[in-house]
């Protein structure tokens, strides 16, 4: 798991990164403070944060909200170490977790992969399938929007779509597999007949050509999924820019 880990004691926080990484986790980045946590969550997007409850500048529930209003893509957990009962009182945030060891932290961790996307990553697929000119009618729409929202959630989806992608969404709709397969095929066939060419080329580059015909339902998913990252994590930088004006 890639995590950005938080401590305002130096030592403690060395102590920790070698902890992350005897148990097989990547560390992206180690903060002394709640601002930094947060920059980093919004540049590197990590699965989780795992930082003590008491920071300076942002807290860890100061730090959960900051982390909510970002909007990324796969919203990181905050898993809090708050020692000595310090965390006992509190109303924590449905997006946090509390352990009052590094050990009970680092336990945590498994729920904490579990995220959940906020309204931003909705509604910026819903404007880039828009964008692209795939039919509002056709059920293979509602299928892309579903399945980028899954491989945005998880990008790992991407390597399995029969069982990672088709399967969960056909279980979802009361429908099969192939049937989601085949809908979301036909909605990216109408976009290269119909949709905006400019938007196309721009986000696919030569693949609009004739030649070279529509993109395969995986290389659809794959491009979208990064650019869409990538505007994710570009807005949710500018929104923390901003707020430190």
């Amino acid at each position: 798991m890639e995590l950005v880990l938080g401590c305002a004691r130096g030592e403690e926080l060395r102590r920790l990164e070698t902890m992350a990484q005897d148990k097989g986790h990547f560390v992206l980045a180690c903060c002394a403070d709640g601002r930094q946590l947060l920059a980093k969550a919004a540049s590197l997007q990590p699965d989780a944060l795992l930082c003590d409850l008491p920071l300076p500048y942002l807290d860890g529930l100061a730090l959960c909200k900051g982390v909510r209003a970002l909007g990324l893509p796969g919203r990181p957990m905050v898993v809090l170490r708050a020692p000595y009962g310090l965390g006992r009182g509190f109303a924590l945030p449905e997006d946090a977790l509390l352990g009052e060891s590094w050990e009970e932290a680092f336990a945590l961790l498994p729920l904490a992969g579990q995220r959940e996307l906020g309204e931003a990553s909705r509604r910026a697929v819903q404007r880039k399938l828009q964008e692209l000119g795939v039919p509002g009618h056709m059920r293979g729409k509602a299928y892309l929007e579903e399945a980028l929202l899954l491989c945005l959630k998880d990008g790992q989806r991407l390597k399995n779509l029969r069982d990672l992608v088709y399967a969960p969404i056909a279980r979802d709709r009361g429908v099969n597999p192939a049937s989601v397969e085949r809908d979301m095929r036909y909605a990216i066939e109408a976009a290269w007949r119909y949709g905006r060419l400019q938007a196309l080329h721009e986000n696919f580059g030569y693949t609009v050509l004739p030649e070279r015909g529509k993109p395969t339902n995986r290389a659809f998913l794959a491009q979208l999924t990064e650019d869409l990252k990538r505007q994710l994590r570009q807005e949710a930088l500018e929104g923390l820019q901003n707020s430190d004006l």
